[in-house]
């Protein structure tokens, strides 16, 4: 799959706070892969996630749950803002995010080290790919919101998975 241009316009990004209640993920596991139905029915089959914790994860177990009830293959792209995202992840982080590797057809890799910028031109990456975007959003402030804003000003369509309602 080349993911160096633009993917078709039926493409969903995802972003959304790293932490998130225990409370609230199953409830938003199960919302998030009835969405994700939702947009597969639509056609959408392209769907960039940007490996970090909390709601990218949970999002990506999502489509994998997803992909294993579909007939018609969905696309999933990993888009990492570094190759040294996990360094500071504890050992069941790092395992759960091994486990889901291999669901990836792609791997984009932002920069080769952190750095001011990596996290940010991951979001734009993945905005940038997308003509849809879900969100998991509950304090408007940080990566989250700006990723939010970004997506607002290219025209994508946008869903809070945090409220379950579309953005204006």
């Amino acid at each position: 799959m080349n993911v160096t241009k633009k993917e078709p316009r039926l493409s969903v990004c995802f972003t959304g706070h790293r932490r998130i209640s225990p409370s609230e993920m199953t409830e938003t596991l199960q919302n998030l892969e009835a969405k994700i139905l939702e947009l597969c029915d639509k056609g959408y089959r392209y769907f960039f996630v940007g490996g970090a914790l909390g709601f990218d994860t949970i999002a990506a177990i999502a489509l994998a749950h997803v992909a294993s009830q579909l007939k018609t293959r969905i696309h999933t792209v990993l888009c990492l803002p570094c190759a040294e995202q996990t360094k500071l992840w504890n050992e069941n982080e790092k395992r759960t995010y091994e486990l889901l590797l291999p669901f990836y057809e792609a791997h984009i890799l932002i920069s080769d080290n952190y750095n001011s910028e990596c996290m940010r031109l991951r979001n734009y990456y993945m905005v940038a790919h997308s003509s849809y975007c879900i969100a998991y959003m509950t304090h408007y402030g940080g990566g989250t919101a700006n990723t939010v804003n970004y997506a607002k000003k290219k025209g994508l369509r946008l869903f809070n998975a945090a409220v379950m309602s579309e953005i204006n």
